[in-house]
């Protein structure tokens, strides 16, 4: 089976009869998780910038 990519990956979970305990190790890992999604986007960025060419300013092009 190939790799699905998706942009947006949408879940409900239903904690009504959780301890609150379990409830705030949930709500800090999905706010772990999005932390860890917008530094990767930041380091994507950086990368692609990377990529970019670049003259030389000493050099003349045209």
């Amino acid at each position: 089976m190939g790799e699905v990519k998706t942009d947006t990956v949408n879940f409900s979970l239903n904690l009504a009869d959780c301890s609150p305990s379990i409830t705030n190790v949930v709500t800090q890992t999905i706010q772990i998780l999005q932390k860890v999604i917008e530094n990767d986007k930041e380091e994507q960025k950086k990368k692609e910038s990377k990529k970019r060419w670049k003259p030389e300013l000493g050099e003349d092009y045209f």
